[in-house]
């Protein structure tokens, strides 16, 4: 028998906050604490064999002015599973259709109409999958772990939503948090992460997570809705990846990029400035010795180059020597909040992704730095002692 157990709609947030009761138990005479209720989802999670669902994740970052939402129809298949994983998965958004068959995995792009095979799949193929965080396999894979925990604090409550009754699970982890797919990655000692979860008290199915950090305002909450729990199974053929060839190209491989040598000359390029509407041609700094660092601001190693490029600027900067910025593929409003939070002193270019490519960058943050003649002297890592070197060689 397949049914629909919960609604579309993504439940609201506030609810999730609601507070605990009195006592901390839920209103179910039945139920009398966190640990029956994570038991019961435990083996309402072990015991099934397919299930669908759609999930939802939402990024909310304000203390870094990040959002970002991500919406996938999922099928998992527990019951026909490759050994490397534990299960089969089909994975459906608006970019990628992706498919797990326990013996490869294909990824068709419905932009570019190529699919990418891998034949020898492992858990590390799989591990980061964005569909994956905090999802009912995360959940199936831990709750045995964190039940088992007695250290872990667990409370129970009520919540309402859409004015039915569910159960919120809170606990606690101190210097770690979950992984994908079950285990711990750790975390700084004084870190606490919060996770809220949100239980259908039927079915003993969950319906959302959140996850806190117990420091700002900063959450990542993942929905379950449209849940069948006897779903009709994909057909055969869509497991394969062959099926799919006469709309999909195999994706070729591209060649590793290779990183501008020493010595080479300097392509030619121009670029717009941030924040000023200027065009910036590389040209115009001839005779001058200038640093190029690409950057993007999801990259920690990036907002902790800055104080350090900040101290070139204002040692080496003048008439001869200019620092440059060059972020990669961000969007205005994301490189604003960037500059407002690590207050670089130099200018900042950006749509530098073509700009990138010709000087073979594959990594962040990366330097070039560049001679009053137009030669490449250092490419590579931000090494600040290497570059000073150079610096005061050839200024």
């Amino acid at each position: 028998m397949s049914f629909l157990l919960y609604p579309t709609a993504i439940l609201a947030l506030h609810c999730l906050f609601c507070p605990e009761s009195g006592t901390g138990r839920a209103s179910n005479p039945d139920i009398a604490s966190a640990e029956e209720v994570i038991t019961k989802v435990s083996h309402t999670l072990g015991s099934l064999e397919e299930v669908s669902y759609t999930y939802n994740r939402e990024l909310n970052y304000p203390s870094e002015g990040y959002y970002h939402k991500l919406e996938s129809a999922m099928y998992l298949d527990f019951a026909s599973a490759g050994k490397a994983i534990g299960f089969r998965y089909q994975a459906d958004d608006q970019n990628l259709f992706q498919v797990n068959n326990g013996a490869e995995i294909f990824v068709l792009d419905k932009r570019s109409k190529t699919i990418t095979i891998n034949r020898k799949p492992g858990r590390s193929s799989v591990e980061n999958l964005s569909f994956l965080y905090n999802s009912p396999v995360t959940l199936r894979n831990m709750l045995p772990s964190i039940l088992a925990e007695t250290a872990i604090p667990k409370t129970l409550a009520d919540t309402l939503i859409n004015n039915m009754g569910y159960y919120a699970v809170r606990f606690e982890l101190k210097g770690r948090a979950i992984d994908n797919l079950g285990g711990y990655r750790k975390l700084a000692e004084e870190t606490t992460t919060k996770y809220q979860l949100i239980v259908d008290q039927t079915t003993y199915f969950p319906v959302e997570v959140l996850q806190t950090n117990g420091l700002n305002g900063d959450f990542i909450k993942t929905s379950f809705t449209d849940v069948d729990l006897s779903p009709t199974s994909p057909t055969e053929a869509s497991w394969y990846y062959s099926s799919y060839l006469g709309k999909y190209a195999p994706k070729q491989a591209e060649s590793p990029r290779s990183l501008i040598e020493t010595g080479k000359q300097s392509p030619a390029w121009s670029l717009p400035a941030f924040g000023t509407g200027d065009t910036v041609e590389l040209s115009k700094y001839k005779d001058q010795v200038v640093l190029l660092e690409f950057w993007n601001r999801n990259c920690g190693y990036c907002i902790a180059a800055v104080p350090k490029l900040n101290e070139l600027h204002a040692k080496y900067g003048g008439r001869h020597f200019q620092l440059l910025a060059i972020n990669v593929f961000d969007p205005p409003e994301l490189i604003e909040q960037f500059r407002q939070k690590t207050k670089p002193a130099y200018p900042t270019l950006y749509h530098g992704e073509t700009v990138a490519n010709t000087y073979g960058i594959s990594y962040y943050p990366a330097v070039v730095l560049i001679s009053k003649e137009g030669s490449v002297l250092y490419a590579g890592h931000f090494d600040q002692e290497r570059l000073e070197e150079l610096i005061r060689r050839n200024l």
